[in-house]
C-alpha cells in the first residue's frame, strides 16, 4: 500500500510539473428603472432590475490536448415590479464546475475543443409584496453534467481565446427545490457557453484564458 501511495505521488508531481496553469474569468452588471406617467397625473415606479455577477476560472494543460480546471459563479440580483403595490424580490447564487476539455482537431493556432463539465450550484432569496416584511423564498439545488463544443484561438504563448459557438451541446440537470420537490431534465439542442464571458457576438460568446 505505501509503495502504490508513493508512486501514485510521484506521477502526480510529475504532472503537475510538467502542467501549464490557465486562468480566466467574467464579470457581468446590469442595471434597469425609471418610472411611468399616469395620464390622470402623478406616475408611479418602473420595474427595475440590478444583477451582479463574478464567474472566476483556472485550471492545467496536461499536454496540447487535454486539460483539466474549474469555475466558481457567484450571483447577486435584485428585482421590483414597479407600481403602486411592487413586489420585490433579491436572489443569491453560487455555484461550482469543474470541467474536462480535449483539442479534438487543431488548424495552427485555432482547435475545436470539447469541454464536459459537473455543474453544482445553490440559490436562495427573499421575498416581499406591497411594502410588508420580507419572507424568505425556498431555496433552489442545482446539480448537473454538460457537455459542448468550443473553438480555441491562440493569440500568443500567453493568451488564448474562445469561442462558444453555438452549435451543440448536451446536459441532464436535477434542481431540488426547498419544499423536496426535485425535477430532472435533459436537453439536446444549442446553448454552449463557455463562462469566462468578455463579449457576446450574436450566437457566439468570446472569452479568453491567460497562461503562466
Amino acid at each position: 500500500m505505501k509503495k502504490t501511495f508513493i508512486t501514485v505521488a510521484v506521477a502526480l508531481a510529475s504532472i503537475t510539473a510538467n502542467a501549464q496553469f490557465f486562468a480566466g474569468g467574467g464579470l457581468n452588471l446590469s442595471v434597469s428603472g425609471g418610472n411611468t406617467t399616469l395620464s390622470g397625473g402623478g406616475s408611479v415606479d418602473a420595474p427595475s432590475s440590478f444583477s451582479f455577477g463574478l464567474h472566476p476560472m483556472a485550471g492545467f494543460y496536461l499536454n496540447d490536448k487535454f486539460s483539466l480546471g474549474g469555475r466558481l459563479g457567484f450571483d447577486v440580483s435584485a428585482s421590483s415590479t414597479g407600481g403602486s403595490s411592487p413586489t420585490e424580490t433579491t436572489s443569491f447564487s453560487w455555484a461550482i464546475a469543474p470541467f474536462a476539455r480535449y483539442a479534438f482537431i487543431q488548424f495552427g493556432k485555432l482547435s475545436i475543443v470539447g469541454e464536459a463539465a459537473v455543474n453544482i450550484g445553490r440559490t436562495t432569496g427573499t421575498s416581499k409584496s406591497g411594502g410588508g416584511s420580507a419572507v424568505d423564498t425556498d431555496p433552489i439545488f442545482r446539480l448537473g453534467f454538460n457537455v459542448a463544443p468550443l473553438l480555441s484561438y491562440s493569440v500568443s504563448d500567453r493568451l488564448n481565446l474562445e469561442l462558444a459557438a453555438k452549435f451543440f451541446s448536451f446536459g441532464v440537470n436535477t434542481t431540488v427545490t426547498g419544499d423536496d420537490t426535485k425535477t430532472t431534465r435533459a436537453s439536446i439542442g444549442f446553448g454552449a457557453n463557455s463562462g469566462d464571458l468578455i463579449g457576446s457576438l450574436g450566437s457566439i460568446t468570446v472569452g479568453a484564458i491567460f497562461k503562466f
